[in-house]
C-alpha cells in the first residue's frame, strides 16, 4: 500500500480521535463536577488531593465509557482503509463485545445492550470511513469535505443520536432502577448540543447564505 496513504489515514485517525476525546472530556467535566472546597480541605491539603484524585478517576472512567463504541468503530474504519474487509473488522468487534457479556443479574453488559451498540457501531464505521477518505488538515475541514452540506451531516447526527438513545433504553431495561436516568438523559442532551453546535460552525457560511 502507498506509504503516503497510510500516513494520511493515520494522521486523520489522530485528528478524529482527538476530537472525540475532547468532546467526551467536556461532557465528563459537566457530569462529574468539582465541589467547592471546604475549610478542612483548605487546612488539610491531603483531603483535597484525595478527593481531587477520586473526581479525576470518575471522569476518566466516564470518558472511557463514552468512547467505547467510538473507539471500536474508528479502529475498524482505519483498518478497512488499510486493507481489512468490513466482514473482518465486524467479526473482531462482535467477538470482543461478545466476550464482555455476563448474566444480566451479575453485570452491566447484556445481549440487548450489545445488539443496540452494534447498530451504533455500524453507523459510526460508515461515518469514520467517510472522514478518513476526505481531505482536510483539521476536524472541521475533514467533516465539511466528507459531508458537503449541513443537511447531510445533521442527518447522520440524528441517526447516531437515535441509535445512542436506543442503547441507553436497553441499558435501562437491563439495569432497572440502578440506572441514573437523569444523568443518562443529560449525557444524551450534551452530545446532541455538542454535535449540533459543531454542525452549525462547520457549515456556518452555508447557513448564513440560506438565511440571507
Amino acid at each position: 500500500m502507498d506509504i503516503y496513504k497510510i500516513r494520511s489515514v493515520k494522521k486523520k485517525y489522530r485528528i478524529i480521535h482527538t476530537h472525540e476525546l475532547k468532546i467526551a472530556r467536556l461532557i465528563s467535566q459537566h457530569i462529574v463536577k468539582t465541589p467547592e472546597l471546604t475549610v478542612w480541605e483548605i487546612l488539610i491539603p491531603i483531603i483535597f488531593i484525595l478527593k481531587f484524585a477520586q473526581i479525576n478517576q470518575a471522569r476518566d472512567t466516564l470518558v472511557q465509557n463514552l468512547l467505547f463504541t467510538k473507539r471500536l468503530a474508528l479502529n475498524a474504519a482505519k483498518d478497512m482503509m488499510l486493507g481489512c474487509s468490513r466482514k473482518e473488522v465486524l467479526k473482531q468487534i462482535m467477538d470482543h463485545t461478545a466476550s464482555l457479556i455476563v448474566p444480566s443479574n451479575s453485570g452491566l453488559y447484556s445481549k440487548i445492550i450489545r445488539k443496540k451498540q452494534l447498530k451504533e457501531i455500524c453507523i459510526l464505521i460508515d461515518h469514520y470511513g467517510l472522514l478518513l477518505n476526505a481531505d482536510g488538515t483539521d476536524y472541521y475541514a475533514i467533516v465539511k469535505k466528507a459531508y458537503g452540506t449541513h443537511g447531510r451531516f445533521v442527518s447522520f447526527i440524528e441517526r447516531l443520536n437515535q441509535a445512542e438513545a436506543e442503547t441507553s433504553q436497553a441499558a435501562k431495561e437491563t439495569l432497572g432502577n440502578s440506572v441514573n436516568t437523569e444523568r443518562a438523559a443529560l449525557i444524551e442532551s450534551l452530545f446532541k448540543q455538542k454535535r449540533m453546535g459543531a454542525a452549525a460552525n462547520i457549515f456556518q457560511s452555508e447557513r448564513a447564505y440560506i438565511n440571507d
